[in-house]
């Protein structure tokens, strides 16, 4: 898949058809290869930056070619870099940052920073995974436009705020 170039802060989330993104910690579907294929190839060479549940849910650490980013109140041993909620704060009044930087999860940093958020890209996992960790579809529904969707091997939304 092309990289294509958006302005604005962008979040990436893989979720069930109940909007759920994970359960006790990490991921309840079985690895999508063609899913991870499609993250890497969007997240490569960008700053990613994720809470401290998904960075411990991460096989392998830190994401190769990518910065990675963990947003914690402890230091993340493997990151590039961890930041206190204030710091990511602070720097998401920066454009080049807002402009590079990918959230890949959770809920809790989504929340924090979804008024920062201009596009959401989501591929969506068939079926009811029982998830404990969802994302807040009313809020995203209100304020987001679904402005396209992708299928090759995975389907996959793309949502812009209105």
């Amino acid at each position: 898949m092309k990289k294509t170039k958006q302005t604005g802060l962008t979040a990436i989330f893989a979720c069930d058809e109940k909007w759920g993104i994970g359960k006790d910690g990490d991921m309840p579907w079985p690895t999508q290869k063609h899913d991870m294929k499609w993250f890497q190839s969007v997240t490569e060479e960008s700053t990613i930056v994720m809470g401290r549940i998904t960075w411990d849910s991460l096989p392998k650490k830190p994401l190769s070619n990518r910065k990675n980013i963990v947003v914690t109140r402890r230091p993340a041993a493997g990151a590039d870099e961890y930041w206190s909620t204030s710091k990511l704060l602070h720097e998401l009044s920066n454009k080049d940052f807002k402009e590079t930087a990918i959230i890949i999860g959770g809920a809790q940093l989504f929340n924090l920073v979804r008024d920062d958020i201009d596009h959401i890209l989501i591929t969506k996992i068939s079926g009811d995974w029982e998830c404990d960790t969802i994302l807040p579809y009313d809020y995203i529904k209100k304020n987001f436009k679904k402005t396209k969707v992708e299928h090759k091997h995975i389907e996959i939304e793309s949502w812009t705020r209105k």
